[in-house]
């Protein structure tokens, strides 16, 4: 890949599954060795977890919807 593709902001969802001393490695391993990331959320938890990806909703969209569903 070229370097500039590399300069490319993106989002990058994951889900790990193990023993919490691994998650703590994982944690100081992006806080450490990942400046440039800026974790936005996070969280742990003994339920399954899902990524969920969304499409963006306009305001003019939304603005639509809720005209001819009387919301």
């Amino acid at each position: 890949m070229e370097d500039r593709n590399k300069q490319v902001y993106l989002n990058f969802g994951l889900i790990a599954v193990g023993p919490l001393a691994e998650i703590e490695k994982l944690q100081r391993l992006v806080t450490e060795q990942c400046q440039q990331l800026r974790v936005v959320y996070q969280t742990v938890s003994a339920k399954k977890l899902f990524l969920v990806k969304k499409k963006m909703v306009t305001e003019k969209y939304e603005n639509l919807r809720e005209k001819t569903n009387g919301k």
